[in-house]
């Protein structure tokens, strides 16, 4: 397992639970459609700076807070 996969499995159960495409959060949560793709495919290792700006989105745009 690496440091990533945990960011992996937020990202998964997030699309789960929101019915988003990966290629909507990536767009809007740091406007590169194929972004999440490529993380999810290990293409790229996401920095810090990005991984908050994914999760900061995911947690905003939560099934909860559509509620």
């Amino acid at each position: 397992m690496t440091f990533i996969d945990p960011f992996k499995n937020e990202i998964k159960e997030w699309l789960a639970s929101t019915g988003e495409t990966a290629t909507r959060l990536g767009l809007n949560a740091v406007n590169d459609k194929a972004y999440i793709h490529r993380v999810m495919r290990s293409e790229i290792s996401p920095t810090a700076k990005t991984i908050d700006k994914v999760r900061a989105y995911m947690l905003e745009n939560s099934i909860s807070e559509r509620s």
